[in-house]
Parts: C-alpha cells; sequence; structure tokens
C-alpha cells in the first residue's frame, strides 16, 4: 500500500495521511530499540537451528504418517538476583521437524556490565495448532526436547555457537547472534525559520515586539505522538534560527519512518501550536526548506504556509556502538594487577585481606577446585563472570605490585611491577583457575611489603600496549588493579594516567578492605579532566574506582558499577585511535527472514517491563 502524500505550493511533503504496514512496523520496532538502547541495554536477535532432535511423536503409524516432533524453542536469561529463568521469548511451532531452523528470531537486551546467563529449552508441541504462532502456547503442557545454556558473552561475537542439547539423548542447536538492526548514528541540523506567523493567536497585538518559540520534534506510537527533542526558546519576531539539534537517528526510526517537527508560541502558562509539518529523514536530507501548516489557520483564513523551516546545514554522522565493534571480533582483554604490600595484614592471620576463608558453593564467588578464596579473588571471579568471554584465547595478565620477591642470586628486591607467574616476558595465565593458582602459590613465595605505587606498573602495561599497536595487535583492554588504600606516588601516578589516556585500555581501580580510597575518588574524574604535571591534558576519562565493601550484601551490582562505563569507554579509545569496527573484520552475516505481519510481542513486552520514556 502506497504512502499518499499532500504536495504543498513549492512541491514539499506538507503531510503524511497513510503509512505503509512496513513503516509502521520499523517504526515500533526502532522505537523499542531505542528506548532499551537508552537506558544502557545492548540489544541482538537470535537466530536459532535445530538438529536431530528427539522424536517425542514417534509411533508405529508415524513411519506412514510421518508424524515427528513440532518443535518450539524458548528462549530466557537468569535473573542473577532470584536465581530464576526469565523468558524473553520464543520462537514459532515447525511442525513435524526434527531438523531445521526457526524463522522468527528472538529478541534478547542484556548489559554489558551484567553477567547474562542465557537457556534455550526446546519442546514438542502437544497441543492442537492451527497456526505456528507459539505466543499462547503453555509451555508446561508440553514435551520437553532438552536445553542449552552459556553465557551471552561466549556468542555476542561469533559467527554461531553450536551446543549439545543436555537431559535428552540426542540433538543439538545452533545459535546466530545478530545485532538488532539500530543506528547510533547523529543527525546534525542547524534550523532556521521565515516567515512565521504567530499573530493569528495574539490579542491587541501583544506579539508585535516579539515572542518566544521553541520546536518539537515526535514520533508517532499508536495513536500518539511521543517527543524525542525540544529546542530552547527562541526570541524572535518571525524569523531567525533554533538552536543546532544533535538527535541520535535511532529515535527517528529508519529513513522512510515519518515523524512530525512543530513550532510552537510560548504564551506563559500556555503552548500554542504555530505550525507544523510531517515528514521523513531521507524527505529532510533532500529538502532546503520545510512549509509550516495549521489547520486551524487555514480554516479561518484560507492562507497557504505559516512560515517555514530551512535546513542549510544537514548532516548524519556514523558514530559506531559498542555492539559493532564487538561484532567485528575486537578483542577485550582483562588483566589483572594485585596489591601485595603489607598493609593488607599477614596471609595466615584472619584479619588479613589476603587470607583464605571458606566459600559456599552456592556462592557467586565460588570457583570450582577453589573452596578457599581471600577478598581478592573474590572481586576477581566476579569481574571474570562478566568478561571472560569477550577474550577469544582465555589468557590474562597477571601482575603484581609493593612485595619483595625472590632474585635469581636468592636474595629479594621491592618490586611494584612484578609478574605473578614469575615470567615478565609472558605474565599470561588461563583462565579463572590459573588466575586462582598462580595467587595462590604467589602468597606463598614473596614477602608482603610496600609502599603502595601505581606508577610503574601503569607505565609497564602502557608501554606494552604502545608495542602491541606498533606490531600490529589491537584489541581493548581492562586493567583492574585492586589495592587495599591510599597511594603514595599520586603526582606519578597521574602522570602516567594522562600519558596513557590516548590508548585502547581502561584503569579500573577496586578498593579492597575498608580504606577511605580518596586518592581513587579522585582519580575516577567523571565530569573532570585530570592533568599531567606538564599541563597535558587527559584525552578522556580512563579511570573507574569502585569500592568492593560497598557491595557487600549485593555482590552482583558490584561487577554491574564496575563495568558500566566500559562500552562508552571502548567507543570513546576508538574514536582517538581513528578505527572503525571494520578495521577489525567483518560482522558474521545469517540470512534473516523476517515474517511482516505484526510486531512481536516481546518488543512491547520489554519496553514496558524497562519503563521510562524519550524526552
Amino acid at each position: 500500500m502506497p504512502i499518499i502524500t499532500h504536495e504543498n505550493d513549492s512541491g514539499n511533503t506538507g503531510g503524511i495521511t497513510l503509512e505503509t504496514r512496513q513503516n509502521i512496523i520499523d517504526r515500533e520496532v526502532a522505537n523499542a530499540v531505542a528506548q532499551i538502547h537508552s537506558l544502557g541495554y545492548h540489544c541482538v536477535e537470535l537466530s536459532i537451528e535445530f538438529k536431530d532432535l528427539v522424536n517425542k511423536d514417534w509411533t508405529p503409524l508415524s513411519v506412514v504418517t510421518g508424524d515427528t516432533s513440532d518443535p518450539i524453542c524458548v528462549v530466557s536469561t537468569r535473573n542473577e538476583q532470584t536465581g530464576r529463568w526469565e523468558e524473553q521469548g520464543r520462537t514459532e511451532i515447525i511442525a513435524n521437524k526434527t531438523t531445521g531452523q526457526f524463522v522468527k528470531k528472538v529478541f534478547v537486551k542484556y548489559r554489558f556490565e551484567q553477567p547474562c546467563q542465557i537457556r534455550f529449552s526446546l519442546y514438542d508441541c502437544d497441543d492442537s495448532f492451527k497456526s505456528n504462532d507459539a505466543s499462547n502456547i503453555d509451555i508446561s503442557r508440553q514435551d520437553f526436547l532438552g536445553y542449552a545454556e552459556c553465557d551471552i558473552s561466549e556468542i555476542v561475537g561469533m559467527e554461531s555457537q553450536t551446543m549439545t542439547l543436555q537431559d535428552v539423548p540426542k540433538g543439538q542447536i545452533t545459535v546466530h547472534v545478530m545485532p538488532k538492526p539500530i543506528t547510533n548514528d547523529v543527525l546534525h541540523i542547524f534550523p532556521h525559520f521565515t516567515n512565521l506567523n504567530f499573530r493569528n493567536f495574539c490579542l491587541f497585538g501583544c506579539c508585535m515586539s516579539g515572542a518566544s518559540v521553541y520546536m518539537v520534534i515526535s514520533i508517532k506510537s499508536g495513536q500518539d505522538y511521543i517527543n524525542v527533542y525540544r529546542s530552547d526558546y527562541v526570541i524572535t519576531t518571525g524569523n531567525g534560527f533554533f538552536p543546532r539539534i544533535d538527535l541520535e537517528v535511532s529515535k527517528l526510526g529508519n529513513l522512510d519512518v515519518p515523524f512530525r517537527i512543530e513550532v510552537y508560541r510560548f504564551d506563559n502558562p500556555n503552548s500554542v501550536l504555530v505550525g507544523q509539518v510531517d515528514t521523513t529523514l531521507n524527505n529532510l536530507m533532500r529538502s532546503e526548506r520545510l512549509d509550516l501548516y495549521n489547520q486551524e489557520v487555514q480554516r479561518r483564513n484560507r492562507r497557504g504556509n505559516v512560515g517555514q523551516l530551512i535546513f542549510d546545514e544537514k548532516q548524519i554522522i556514523n558514530r559506531p556502538t559498542f555492539m559493532d565493534y564487538i561484532r567485528h571480533h575486537l578483542q577485550i582483554g582483562f588483566q589483572i594487577v594485585v596489591d601485595f604490600t603489607g598493609s593488607n595484614g599477614d596471609p595466615k592471620t584472619p584479619s588479613s585481606l589476603h587470607h583464605l576463608t571458606h566459600v559456599d558453593p552456592s556462592s557467586p564467588f565460588y570457583t570450582s577446585g577453589f573452596e578457599t578464596m581471600s577478598e581478592y579473588m573474590k572481586a576477581i571471579k566476579l569481574l571474570y563472570n562478566v568478561v571472560h568471554g569477550y577474550d577469544s584465547d582465555g589468557m590474562i595478565p597477571l601482575w603484581g605490585y609493593g612485595a619483595l620477591i625472590p632474585t635469581s642470586n636468592g636474595g629479594k628486591i621491592n618490586s611494584w611491577d612484578f609478574a605473578i607467574n614469575g615470567d615478565d616476558a609472558n605474565p599470561s595465565v588461563h583462565g579463572i583457575q590459573g588466575v586462582m593458582e598462580a595467587y595462590k602459590h604467589a602468597l606463598t613465595n614473596i614477602e608482603l611489603s610496600g609502599p603502595t605505587h601505581f606508577a610503574p606498573i601503569i607505565r609497564k602495561v602502557t608501554q606494552r600496549k604502545r608495542d602491541e599497536i606498533a606490531g600490529g595487535t589491537i584489541q581493548f583492554d581492562i586493567i583492574t588493579i585492586l589495592t587495599d588504600g591510599e597511594i603514595n606516588d599520586m603526582r606519578d601516578t597521574i602522570d602516567a594516567i594522562v600519558d596513557a589516556s590516548d590508548l585502547p585500555m581502561v584503569f579500573l581501580i577496586v578498593g579492597i578492605g575498608n580504606g577511605q580510597f580518596v586518592n581513587m575518588k579522585y582519580l575516577d574524574a567523571d565530569g573532570t579532566v585530570l592533568k599531567a604535571s606538564s599541563g597535558k591534558k587527559a584525552l578522556r576519562d580512563n579511570v573507574q574506582f569502585v569500592k568492593f565493601n560497598d557491595f557487600r550484601n549485593n555482590p552482583f551490582k558490584f561487577s554491574e558499577e564496575a563495568l558500566a562505563e566500559i562500552p562508552e569507554q571502548l567507543v570513546d579509545s576508538m574514536k582517538i585511535l581513528g578505527k572503525m569496527p571494520t578495521d577489525f573484520g567483518s560482522a558474521p552475516a545469517v540470512e534473516s527472514t523476517h515474517v511482516q505481519i505484526a510486531l512481536p510481542p516481546s518488543y512491547r513486552e520489554s519496553c514496558a517491563n524497562l519503563g521510562g520514556s524519550e524526552q
């Protein structure tokens, strides 16, 4: 069905009265995804294949009739607070198939800084069904065909992930992960207006000396319009300029989704519509000017437009997202730096922050094979739970500082930048088990000392990063520095942090114990810019500080707080390097076949559950 438009005298689109069904769907999807994205969530679609499922419908007669299982896949994520699995969406029903591919993609929202275990549960639909819509099927009444689980971080950067189904004799699924087709592009426009006729609403010439006007941009949602932009007030007698607009394109939907621009006159305490125009982003980018109309004015005076908006400057600037880089295989490395200064206390005493205590297997800190853990180990484990899937080789550089370490001649030296595994040229260990083993071994082979200096280890990892880039390797690194108190080389530390601000890494400082950590809070310069003793300013905020004990009663919130800024910091660092997502390879291409009938209920439900609105 075509879009029916009204052409005004200047040939511009004055109003859109009817939309295609596709535009309505595109706009609703874009609105839902934009809302979720604005709240810090990343949006992915899951395309699911199945192979060699158990045939729950087998009977001797089925050999003749061809009856086999009628699979549905339910996708759930684990609520880390309650331990419950919460459904995110489900596929359609496919009749009589034990090997095939679901057409309907399942929409999932997740946050980088939160662990996200995901489960794929397959069922054989035993209910009588007249269509393949599974949204109203009671899953508890269907036959179980098995399940598979993984962390979403393990699959977001992969072309596909194949998993064997559990609790059944056979069967497997292959999951393709596609980012939702949203854009983080920004629309830059500098609108000005001419011949605004707001005097139709003024009494006794009150507007002759000027009036306050402002502009609103809104998108249609159902029968209502939702504001996505509102300008500041401008005093004018009819001609003038609105402030420059920087608006995320995702808030407007795709290039052909209609939206509305309105100009209001503010007459305290009320606002009166001067004129409006319905347009699309494509039309806006092609047009030099748009006519504003007001039905009330047209009805009374039979005149045409009530003014014009002119767009001399307009540009859409590409701004890649965190997910763009991940989908193009940019790796996120995890490096750990542990405080071995004497202020931690003797590891053999229960009051020491390095003392190993029993950990319950149900605890989020628990690591298989390590029934005892220190405070440092607990913090490391929570962070590892989130970030480990973003680094394909699983190798973790492990450093220490503030200890007396053995030398080759049998002596000891004080060091602030040593490899915990004893190999300075290759300080990496594999996975969380490797970290725990090396850390516990170090506790029995080094002597706690001091004082607390950050600058040496920061300069060492900075130089290693520069060498990697010079050798053609680029990845983003989270340098996690764990400490029990204040540092004694504050000036040198600031200089080192500023020097590293052009590199793709962030210093995540984790306070262990009950210290005040005043200097750490200063280094986490949110809203300010760190300045080196030379006068050089940091190019970006590359420090985040979190106190572990603040989350003693809610450990899941610790990783959320600690890692919340990582996606933005990754994007900012790539911008400084001048690297686009495509510099890291091609994103996996997956054939996506959508049934364009109606917006899946999971989109609306996800937004309703999130709450909030964009203004």
